[in-house]
């Protein structure tokens, strides 16, 4: 039995409205994917905040100039993670302010970038250090680089290191899944 399909004509005005839908999705969906670009470019470029033991023994006219001081706050979060000379304690570090910063934020754009922030910190302690910051299982870490691999907003080093990471997981559930070993 075959199955015949029903062709539907349309006007010319309602192709002319069904390509208007369609280009005005992209144009959304083109802008979105600039504006997390955007949120995650300002997030990498900036220091990991100083904690409040740190920031309380500044000089007063300091303590508000505390997070835009270089020498005193360190080196932006991307070169945090994808420098192998960070330490752990640092990738950990970011980890959790990326964390606690996802939580608190009103903006799912806002969010999502920081979740890719706290899966790059878990991958680059991975990466540089072999070490796994998270409880997450390597099955679903794997999921998570590769998702977010395929971000278009994404930062060109973070998907190298995201890659490595996926690659690191992958390894790992060999190795798991394969009694030989």
């Amino acid at each position: 039995m075959t199955e015949e399909r029903e062709k539907i004509e349309l006007s010319a005005e309602q192709k002319t409205e069904l390509l208007n839908v369609g280009l005005e999705a992209a144009a959304e969906d083109q802008e979105a994917s600039e504006h997390k670009g955007d949120l995650l470019y300002d997030i990498l470029n900036h220091p990991l905040p100083l904690d409040g033991p740190a920031v309380n023994i500044l000089p007063a006219p300091l303590r508000g100039l505390s997070r835009r001081v270089r020498s005193i706050a360190g080196a932006p979060l991307i070169e945090r993670l994808t420098c192998s000379d960070t330490s752990i304690s640092t990738i950990e570090a970011v980890k959790e302010h990326a964390k606690r910063s996802g939580k608190s934020v009103e903006s799912e754009d806002r969010a999502e970038v920081l979740l890719s922030v706290y899966y790059a910190a878990i991958a680059s302690g991975l990466v540089f250090h072999g070490r796994k910051i998270t409880d997450h299982s390597y099955e679903h870490l794997a999921e998570a680089f590769t998702a977010l691999t395929e971000k278009d907003w994404m930062a060109d080093d973070l998907t190298e290191l995201l890659t490595k990471a996926q690659k690191h997981c992958q390894a790992e559930l060999g190795e798991v899944g394969n009694p030989d070993k």
